[in-house]
């Protein structure tokens, strides 16, 4: 029973790791030698704890050896149904809109509870967003773009901001992916996203909560802004090419 006892608060001391992102969906667990150590228990007492959470579907052994969390751990958008909102132009507003909430809750608690480490990976996205930029690479900036709202995220320390918003991050870098794309011409836009995320950063690197949610809705409103006036210019531009898709009739002027 004391066994039992103890591999229960080892598999519960596991799980409140998984559940706060030190081990994240996909990620191997350090070696069983190590994690004992660590722990301090005995490999036997480990197994044990480790096979729990294989039962409850939050770990699964590789082959050679070692144990690795599900990726389906916090997956909560993995619905086909879901999955269409990255693909439809219509759908990018309802992320906008979905963003405008969560991200400005993640970003008032980053900007209060964000520490060193924190801040010094928001600065380092930061870094790779400024270099994806410089070499004008769109898809390099939708990733460096996602990765810094999740450095946000994190920082929050609210584990559901941080899981749901891991949990989007691609649907969240395809929706991004397309705004940058769309706007990616338009170089005045482009220097003045950028310069919204350092303020934004800046917000939250200072402890200002309330500046950081400003700039979170200011960004979020701006992209929405640009989103409409590149739509109606495509619009545009499909109405004049129906224009000229088929030969007009010329009438015979002796009938």
């Amino acid at each position: 029973m004391k066994t039992q006892r103890l591999s229960d608060q080892v598999a519960t001391q596991l799980e409140r790791r998984i559940a706060e992102g030190v081990y994240q969906a996909g990620s191997l667990l350090p070696p069983e030698r190590s994690l004992a150590a660590e722990m301090e228990v005995s490999r036997p007492t480990l197994r044990e704890a480790l096979n729990k959470l294989a039962v409850k579907g939050l770990l699964e052994s590789r082959q050679g050896g070692g144990h690795k969390v599900c990726r389906q751990v916090g997956s909560t958008f993995t619905d086909p149904l879901i999955g269409l909102l990255g693909e439809i132009e219509d759908f990018q507003y309802d992320i906008l809109e979905y963003r405008y909430g969560l991200e400005g809750m993640a970003a008032w608690y980053a900007a209060e509870r964000a520490t060193d480490d924190d801040k010094a990976m928001i600065r380092q996205c930061l870094e790779q967003l400024e270099q994806a930029h410089s070499a004008n690479d769109a898809s390099a900036q939708a990733l460096a773009d996602a990765a810094f709202h999740q450095a946000i995220a994190d920082a929050s320390h609210n584990v559901l901001v941080q899981h749901t918003l891991r949990a989007m991050f691609t649907l969240l870098s395809e929706s991004i992916r397309d705004s940058v794309f769309q706007l990616a011409s338009q170089t005045q836009v482009e220097l003045e996203l950028l310069q919204q995320h350092r303020l934004l950063a800046d917000a939250i690197l200072q402890g200002d909560a309330k500046g950081a949610l400003a700039q979170v809705q200011h960004h979020l409103t701006y992209v929405e802004r640009c989103l409409d006036e590149g739509r109606r210019s495509q619009q545009r531009q499909q109405r004049a090419q129906r224009r000229f898709q088929f030969t007009p009739v010329k009438l015979d002027s002796q009938r």
